[in-house]
């Protein structure tokens, strides 16, 4: 088979992923994005391997972030593999560092998530060259295709796109394929039901309707698109659509009988009476009436008095526990639309841990469970069958759309890092102010931001890159201690680099000790202490910096192993030094 090359352009990726899954081909699946690179590699149509060129999607950097190894480690790791030529996880596993289970679930979850940023390139190239590839040089489990392209569908690619590949369907409905129950607990899993799949159970749906379902339209409208993309239901022509929409359309205006003689008078305003036609004129459209608004207008006939129009209030009705019916609630459905009525009423006042339910160091499962719980509750074709008004529907709707928007950002580690980090500049005060005095919430945002970026690149010892964004950090935050102690780091590692003398070491240390004595409520300074201490080999003053970063954030993930590290160090050395005193040479 010759290799197949193309631009990438709206589904095409799908399109791509159906035929390797369908023709059960085997080779490696390249595609670029400008300097962005995927390389996949397929074995009888299902992806075992997929590699990145962004730092932010490598394994090693996750498994400094979760504490498996330190950034040494990594460092050291790296180094091997560009002069061994090995793989990245045979060096883990060859060093006993990560067990294999921890490094297939941590590795599949990147690999999923590098192809599905591919997703959403708006353009780019592929290139499929078969190879000969072997099934026991997987690292992950082989991922399924058709559950990759329905989590794309739901997760990446863009609602306007889904909603104009639905509409372009007209006079089409979904049909079951043989598909839909092999993948309905993974589709499920996704989508949280009563989704489209129970729906289809029920009755057929037009393609084009879908996003006018009941419910969140954007939800909907990826349902749809996941639907067909994935290949779990075909699209036929529907011959009653037709038929249900001439049922449906009104009846047309009967004729009006023919007049004679000279045209009746208006029986309002002073208008004149019309000329009879001596012969046929073209006629002419309606206009209306300048002198009265839309609302008065009176049907034909009616005598207009100069009565003013009744007033609209434009004030909502009020929401009550108890919405009018036409089918009989149950007493749980009862209990469930008050507390969406309680929760829609605060709404605005909680944040998406609280909306959820949640503690705000909650794991993702518990997040999960808790809006699979809560979408299933608050789902509006819950209440759909209950004949509940427009107006009534409102509270579900709002709060099932609060769940969804809390679920997205909250089960994302980069929005949730993002969403976390303005939840606590928020709670130090930092709010927006009148005349842009005081310090502005996105001005904040985007300097913590700019800090955990330069705190990353100096624990991967890009010192230079790290400085340039600590240092604008600090222009627009003045007086942050993480950026003033990671400065002082930062600028001891270049001169380290650059042959220094041990005076930046003291100067570094002072800077870093003041930093703490001004404050000592945030363990990144005692981080970079640490990390100061260990460069000049003073182990235990190094450990006791360690041991305070980590009891004041025991999250943070790279004290902790380099706590780890040194710990270890220090065990070797001690182990090895009795051996010296007190052990024998065997001859």
């Amino acid at each position: 088979m010759a290799a197949i090359s193309g631009n990438l352009e709206s589904f095409q990726l799908v399109k791509i992923f159906r035929s390797i899954l369908d023709r059960k081909m085997t080779g490696v699946l390249t595609l670029r994005n400008g300097e962005q690179r995927r390389i996949a590699y397929v074995y009888a149509g299902q992806v075992f391997r997929v590699e990145a060129n962004d730092d932010d999607l490598k394994l090693g950097q996750h498994l400094v972030e979760e504490g498996l190894i330190s950034s040494t480690e990594l460092v050291e790791l790296e180094r091997d593999e560009r002069v061994m030529g090995l793989p990245f996880e045979r060096l883990l596993l060859d060093q006993s560092l990560v067990t294999k289970a921890r490094i297939e679930s941590i590795e599949g979850d990147l690999a999923r998530r590098r192809l599905l940023v591919a997703f959403e390139w708006p353009s780019g190239t592929y290139h499929f060259e078969p190879r000969d590839l072997r099934r026991e040089d997987a690292v992950i489990e082989p991922m399924d295709s058709i559950v990759l392209i329905i989590r794309a569908t739901a997760e990446v690619l863009p609602t306007p796109l889904c909603e104009r590949f639905l509409r372009s369907f007209r006079g089409q409905v979904l049909k079951p394929t043989a598909w839909l129950p092999r993948y309905a607990n993974a589709y499920d899993e996704i989508f949280p039901p009563p989704n489209l799949r129970t729906r289809l159970e029920v009755e057929p749906v037009e393609a084009p309707t879908i996003g006018d379902l009941p419910g969140d339209k954007a939800r909907n409208l990826r349902e749809g698109g996941a639907m067909i993309l994935g290949g779990l239901c075909s699209l036929v022509v529907d011959r009653n659509v037709k038929a249900r929409a001439s049922k449906n359309a009104p009846p047309p205006p009967a004729p009006a009988a023919p007049m004679r003689g000279r045209r009746v008078q208006m029986r309002a305003g002073n208008a004149r009476p019309a000329r009879s036609p001596e012969r046929p004129t073209a006629p002419r459209p309606p206009q209306r009436p300048q002198s009265q608004p839309e609302a008065s207008v009176e049907p034909a006939g009616a005598v207009v008095t100069g009565a003013k129009p009744r007033p609209v209030s434009s004030k909502p009705a009020a929401i009550t526990k108890t919405p009018k019916v036409t089918k009989e609630m149950p007493e749980k459905m009862k209990g469930l639309y008050g507390q969406a009525v309680d929760l829609f009423e605060t709404l605005k006042s909680k944040n998406h841990y609280e909306l959820l339910g949640v503690d705000a160091k909650a794991s993702t499962n518990d997040i999960r469970r808790a809006f699979r719980r809560m979408a299933r509750d608050f789902h509006v074709d819950r209440f759909a069958p209950y004949g509940l008004s427009k107006d009534d529907l409102v509270p579900v709707q709002q709060v099932f759309i609060g769940v969804n928007r809390a679920h997205e950002v909250l089960s994302t580690a980069a929005d949730r890092k993002e969403y976390d980090v303005r939840l606590e500049m928020e709670a130090q005060g930092h709010k927006v102010q009148e005349s842009g005095a005081g310090v502005q919430v996105d001005q904040a945002f985007r300097a913590e931001k700019l800090i955990r970026d330069g705190v990353s690149l100096l624990t991967r010892g890009d010192a230079p890159a790290a400085l340039g964004k600590l240092k604008k950090a600090l222009e627009s935050q003045p007086g942050d201690p993480v950026a003033k102690a990671g400065i002082a780091y930062g600028e001891y590692l270049v001169a380290q680099a650059q042959g220094g003398s041990r005076s930046m070491y003291h100067r570094a240390k002072e800077i870093i000790e003041g930093v703490i004595a001004e404050t000592d409520s945030r363990a990144e300074p005692y981080l970079f202490l640490g990390r100061l201490h260990r460069s000049a080999e003073a182990f235990p003053e190094a450990i006791n910096a360690y041991k305070k970063a980590v009891k004041i954030n025991p999250h943070l993930s790279e004290a902790k192993s380099d706590l780890r590290h040194i710990l270890r160090r220090a065990s070797q050395d001690e182990k090895g030094l009795l051996n010296n005193l007190f052990g024998r040479r065997k001859k």
